[in-house]
């Protein structure tokens, strides 16, 4: 089924990034888009692709995930209908920010990386600011979590005004196979 351009229009209105932008701006992005779809299991976009294009998740949900050394997959994220915004460098995403949980009042910010040989660039506090000006604009205050020895993280984060609140205990679990 293909959405129409009202349809489209009163979607993207109702998104915070693209929420503020003037009719004509509308109206040009909504002629560049091309609505793709995606049988469940599908790859969209493989780790190490050049990024050639913004996909806006309108319905559905997709898993981001990365492959190890040893061929086993390691899950990232899952990415539902919210926002995510990213920095390409010559066609490649280098960094990430978005938001995942959302509580009454409260929305996670997550998925905050930046590839390796682009870190100290200021990337990261860029996305997180963007991505809490959406969280501020729906009334709803930001929160995170990151792990005690990421330091680089820590002091971004701090320089954007957060503070720890509280050390989590995280256990991975796995079912034993009975005998």
């Amino acid at each position: 089924m293909v959405v129409s351009a009202p349809e489209l229009k009163t979607f993207l209105l109702a998104t915070p990034f693209f929420g503020g932008l003037p009719d004509p701006s509308l109206d040009l992005l909504i002629s560049m888009l091309v609505e793709r779809r995606f049988d469940a299991g599908a790859t969209v976009v493989a780790e190490g692709e050049p990024g050639r294009s913004m996909f806006i998740v309108k319905s559905g949900r997709l898993a981001v995930s990365k492959r190890a050394n040893s061929g086993s997959v390691i899950p990232i994220s899952i990415l539902e209908l919210g926002d995510f915004f990213g920095i390409f460098d010559g066609g490649q995403l280098v960094a990430i920010a978005g938001e995942r949980l959302r509580l009454p009042g409260f929305t996670e910010v997550s998925a905050v990386a930046t590839h390796p040989d682009h870190r100290g660039r200021g990337y990261a506090k860029a996305l997180i600011s963007v991505v809490m000006e959406s969280m501020a604009a729906r009334g709803d205050r930001a929160f995170l979590h990151v792990w005690p020895d990421n330091a680089g993280a820590i002091a971004t984060y701090t320089a954007l005004g957060f503070s720890p609140r509280r050390l989590m205990l995280v256990a991975m679990l796995r079912r034993l196979e009975s005998a």
